[in-house]
């Protein structure tokens, strides 16, 4: 019965560390009110790569990710992807206490004009530009295909 109920409570301590709002380790950037929790890319494909975020904005006012830049790209577009069909996005709104995560097939960040030197065990620098917290650096690790680090 006690190995039963410590299952349970070591399986609800993550879902109430979530909704209470407590972070999940290191952060990529934290910076007036808004915190890239975490971070990744793919390799290159030819002269494209995506990279996804989560993104929290703990203010208390919302926050608009406006703009993204590279040293590694030509061009970085926010994206989304509904039913199949990839569409440009102007702006992420994030509310206050609200999260964004970008993942494969949804919202992502679209590279061009990479190199294909961009492989797995390299890092992708970004600069995250917000109309609040100002414009964020982070780096994030180029994974396999199909990897989805927390």
């Amino acid at each position: 019965m006690r190995v039963a109920a410590r299952l349970k409570v070591g399986t609800l301590l993550p879902i109430l560390g979530m909704l209470i709002g407590c972070d999940r380790g290191p952060a990529l950037a934290d910076q007036g009110g808004i915190r890239v929790e975490s971070g990744y890319g793919y390799p290159a494909a030819g002269d494209v790569s995506a990279a996804y975020l989560r993104i929290r904005n703990r203010g208390g006012s919302e926050d608009t990710l406006s703009g993204v830049t590279s040293p590694q790209s030509h061009h970085v577009m926010l994206m989304t992807t509904t039913a199949g069909q990839m569409t440009g996005l102007a702006t992420v709104t994030i509310p206050p206490g609200q999260s964004v995560t970008m993942a494969p097939g949804a919202m992502h960040l679209m590279l061009e004009g990479v190199g294909p030197e961009l492989g797995v065990g390299d890092s992708l620098e970004l600069v995250l530009r917000f109309s609040r917290a100002g414009e964020l650096p982070i780096v994030v690790p180029i994974v396999r295909y199909g990897e989805m680090p927390e």
